[in-house]
C-alpha cells in the first residue's frame, strides 16, 4: 500500500508523514519511520494473473464458530466502560450456541484471574460445565487461568492476536451494551450496568 501511494503521488510535498496520516485514517496503525523504511525496500512483486494465492490466515475449528449444542462453547471477554469521570470493567460469559448471557459482572477496577475464574464457576453452577471457554490473549487469561479450567474439565481456547472474529459473539454483546449506555439516562454505577443485561 505504501509503494502504491508513492507511485500515485510522487510529489515531494506528499512525504512520509502524509502517507502515514492517510493510512491511519483508514484504521491501520503505522508510523512515519515505518513508511520511510518500507519505501527504502524493493516493492513487492504482484502475482501473475491466474496464479493461485494461498491464504496464510489461520482459521479456528468450525465448532468454535458454530457450536453443535448449548453449553459446548462459551465465549468470555472484558471491556472498559467510561462514564464521565468513572471507569468500569465489564466481564461477560455467553453461550456460543444460543448467545445467551451466562454471567455478566461489573468491576470498578481491572478484575484479577481469580475473579474471572469465580465468574466461570458461578455460570457453571447455574447451568452446566462447558467443554470449551474461548478468550483473547489478555493478561488474566494466561497460565493460571488455563490450569484452573483444566482442573474443572474445561478446555481453554485463546484467539490469535488482532483476531477479534475469534471472539466476535461476546464483542457484539459489548458493542450493544456500549451503544445502549450512551443513550441511557441511568445514573452510572455498577448496579445499574449489571441490571442492564
Amino acid at each position: 500500500l505504501v509503494h502504491e501511494i508513492r507511485t500515485v503521488c510522487p510529489e515531494r510535498d506528499f512525504g512520509t508523514r502524509t502517507i502515514a496520516r492517510h493510512i491511519m485514517r483508514a484504521g491501520i496503525q503505522i508510523s512515519r519511520a515505518s513508511v520511510r523504511r518500507i519505501l527504502e525496500e524493493d516493492p513487492p512483486q504482484r502475482p501473475a494473473r491466474g496464479d493461485v494465492v494461498k491464504s496464510t490466515r489461520r482459521t479456528a475449528p468450525d465448532h468454535f464458530f458454530n457450536p453443535p449444542r448449548p453449553n459446548h462453547v462459551w465465549h468470555m471477554d472484558m471491556t472498559e466502560l467510561r462514564v464521565l469521570w468513572m471507569r468500569f470493567e465489564v466481564a461477560a460469559v455467553i453461550d456460543g450456541f444460543s448467545r445467551r448471557i451466562m454471567k455478566l459482572r461489573v468491576f470498578r477496577g481491572t478484575p484479577t484471574t481469580d475473579e474471572l475464574i469465580k465468574l466461570v464457576d458461578e455460570a457453571a453452577r447455574e447451568s452446566t460445565v462447558p467443554r470449551y471457554v474461548v478468550t483473547d490473549r489478555g493478561g488474566q487469561f494466561q497460565i493460571a487461568f488455563r490450569q484452573a479450567l483444566q482442573e474443572r474439565g474445561i478446555r481453554h481456547a485463546r484467539g490469535w492476536c488482532q483476531t477479534w472474529q475469534f471472539n466476535a459473539k461476546v464483542e457484539r454483546l459489548f458493542w450493544s451494551l456500549k451503544r445502549w449506555w450512551r443513550v441511557s439516562l441511568v445514573v452510572p454505577n455498577t448496579v445499574a450496568i449489571h441490571v442492564s443485561q
